[in-house]
């Protein structure tokens, strides 16, 4: 029933010790750092001598799986600074590795509760996410144009957790417009080394789809100021996204 954890960081100072916190009943932590310059390695060994430095690889699979492949526990949580296991998730990923169906179980997904100006925004629920695994039953995917946080399952089932992952999303405005271009960076360029293309159809479609998915079929209509603002957030970024991949793309027909 070990269980490891593997946190991917770059400039988490104000998020990791939290994050550390909720998982210091694991058998093992491995914190995967891209070169911070802030404290983040610092409060890290605090609570783990797992404590890597690795040069940010363009992809999150890549840097998760350089976790996964340290891990020595027969479970692997993967977690971002800015997530909490309560104490719910906690007693499920138990009962779970406890089980009779274990054996069966490469892996699962857990819901993401996120959290949006200091409360939850109910409109981004249950957001799935790939985070539990059985070692040896999967990787994330490390190949442009299959997903940019997939994880690749192999020789059994897929469990639905019930019970979610806080996500903190403490940010200021400015700070969240900054994530976002990082992440929307990251993005556009997974795409770009897939092959993909994009014109003015597509960018003002897939932008106005983002914005309606979430504020009307996901009902963020619901959540007041904060699901307009959340909204319009996932609209820019899908904006960003495809902006950028058609910006790589005249980069690279000019260079030719």
């Amino acid at each position: 029933m070990e269980i490891s954890v593997v946190i991917i960081t770059l400039n988490e100072a104000r998020n990791i010790e939290d994050c550390l916190r909720s998982v210091e009943w694991v058998d093992e932590i491995i914190v995967v750092d891209s070169f911070s310059t802030d404290d983040t390695v610092a409060i890290a060994r605090k609570y783990t001598p797992h404590v890597v430095q690795h040069p940010w690889p363009g992809m999150v699979g890549p840097q998760r799986n350089h976790g996964l492949d340290m891990a020595r526990s027969r479970w692997v949580l993967f977690l971002d600074a800015d997530e909490r296991v309560t104490d719910d998730l906690r007693s499920e990923l138990l009962r779970v590795m406890g089980s009779e169906e274990a054996e069966r179980i490469a892996g699962g997904k857990i819901p993401r509760r996120n959290f949006f100006f200091g409360k939850w925004i109910r409109c981004s629920y249950p957001d799935y996410t790939s985070r539990f695994l059985r070692r040896g039953a999967g990787r994330y995917n490390e190949v442009p144009g299959r997903g940019f946080d997939t994880m690749e399952f192999s020789g059994g089932a897929i469990r639905l957790f019930r019970n979610p992952l806080l996500h903190l999303t403490g940010e200021s405005l400015a700070q969240r417009v900054r994530k976002l271009d990082f992440d929307s960076g990251l993005q556009a360029d997974e795409k770009y080394r897939a092959g993909e293309r994009i014109g003015i159809v597509g960018l003002f479609l897939h932008t106005a789809v983002a914005f309606f998915r979430v504020y009307f079929l996901k009902r963020g209509i619901l959540d007041g100021t904060r699901g307009f603002i959340y909204a319009c957030l996932a609209s820019f970024n899908t904006f960003m996204k495809y902006a950028k991949l058609w910006e790589k793309r005249l980069e690279g027909d000019v260079g030719r």
